[in-house]
């Protein structure tokens, strides 16, 4: 059943930092009448982290309630968000309208009380009842998979459209084979520049012109003949009869992810850069590995990932959400790298 059903069966009230004794007290009987609360927390404490709570008649029959705390691994303060249902109205879809409208209550707050420098909403899901949604890394209430724990559950982040990574926090460090790796805003580099698809198709005429792009920048790393790297082509920009721009790919396994991604790496001619050529790359990468998975399912690529360290994306790097390339933060690297994902809609786990 929908959210949008589940919200006109249900009364859905706000609750976050209100301290309404009536909703807190509904709140107390309903977590002592369905007894799902862990042993050592008292429902009298808990009801200080209430959000938003479901009323059917005077009884509440559902509760989303949040605590702040920091995430290591997103190197921020996050509302981690909790889920309950009374058994009798589970499956009407009245924990995913809790979830939103604990998303857009806790937002709404956050954007008031910038001091407290809250991200987004994070959930740990571990619920049986969830088994095939869980295989989908992008679900439409923006709580999306970010990584697995290492004890196997599931980390899923919605961020705050109005969230900024404090700069001591974005990771900077570049390394020569990904300068400009994925800029915002693609400008007008798609009119500018001759993007030709390059992914699995062997041309000889683009394999030439992007060694010889490697070989007047010597952007690759020392121990890598273009050569070799010929075979990872995705995309490439043309500037007349020279390649200016380079996307190139390569399938790997990412463990906190479980699964497969096609790993972007991007390099732009100096005298083109800052122009949107990397973003306009990346957007056709994306694209076209995304359609070259979609007729190909055996081979198991769920999406895109880059590790982007570029020192002119500083401010860029601060934003958690990229809209045109999809480039989403997914997690920071024990380094201090920022990995970023763009899942494919056709991405199922196993």
């Amino acid at each position: 059943m929908s959210s949008k059903k589940a919200t006109g069966e249900f009364d859905l009230r706000p609750a976050w930092r209100l301290g309404d004794p009536k909703i807190e007290r509904d709140a107390i009987e309903f977590w002592n009448r369905v007894k799902i609360l862990p042993a050592d927390v008292r429902p009298e404490d808990r009801a200080g982290e209430l959000v938003s709570v479901a009323y059917a008649g005077d009884r509440i029959v559902g509760v989303a309630t949040a605590h702040l705390a920091n995430i290591k691994t997103l190197r921020g303060r996050f509302g981690g968000l909790r889920i309950a249902v009374d058994p009798e109205h589970r499956r009407r879809g009245l924990g995913t309208a809790l979830t939103v409208s604990a998303r857009d209550l806790f937002e709404e707050w956050s954007l008031g009380h910038p001091e407290e420098k809250v991200l987004g909403m994070a959930a740990v899901v571990e619920s049986e009842g969830l088994a095939e949604r869980l295989r989908e890394p992008v679900w439409p209430v923006r709580f999306n998979l970010a990584h697995f724990l290492p004890d196997g559950r599931q980390l899923r982040v919605a961020w705050f459209a109005h969230a900024r990574l404090d700069p001591v926090d974005s990771g900077q460090a570049a390394l020569p084979d990904q300068v400009d790796a994925s800029a915002v805003s693609t400008g007008n580099a798609a009119e500018e520049f001759d993007l030709r698809p390059a992914w699995r198709r062997g041309d000889a005429t683009i394999e030439h012109d992007a060694i010889e792009f490697w070989n007047r920048l010597k952007v690759l790393p020392a121990d890598v003949r273009p050569e070799d790297r010929v075979a990872e082509l995705a995309v490439v920009a043309y500037a007349g009869e020279r390649i200016v721009g380079v996307a190139t790919a390569e399938v790997g396994h990412i463990k906190t992810l479980r699964g497969l991604f096609a790993g972007l790496r991007c390099a732009v001619d100096p005298d083109h850069r800052r122009k949107g050529l990397a973003a306009a790359l990346t957007v056709r990468a994306r694209d076209l590995i995304e359609q070259w998975s979609l007729q190909h399912p055996e081979e198991k690529v769920l999406g895109l990932a880059a590790l982007v360290e570029s020192p002119d994306l500083a401010i860029p790097l601060r934003k958690p959400v990229w809209p045109r390339t999809g480039l989403n933060l997914a997690h920071f690297l024990p380094d201090g790298r920022q990995l970023r994902i763009a899942w494919f809609a056709h991405a199922r786990l196993d």
